[in-house]
């Protein structure tokens, strides 16, 4: 997924970023890495990108 940041930062530097292009992405890297609060045996993608996707696709639904 992190591969995908140069493409979004160009786009970014030239044009609005579609939506919910970046919200997505965003909602993916934050499922990357365990926080230091976490609890030993947290999922990050289950604890913050899943939620996050749901609201994206909800917002999206109207």
């Amino acid at each position: 997924m992190n591969g995908i940041i140069s493409a979004i930062v160009d786009l970014g530097m030239v044009g609005d970023l579609p939506e919910p292009a970046f919200s997505l992405y965003h909602a993916f890297d934050q499922g990357e890495w365990i926080r230091s609060n976490d609890t030993p045996g947290t999922d990050p993608s289950e604890k913050y990108t899943k939620p996050m996707v749901l609201e994206i696709m909800r917002d999206l639904e109207g």
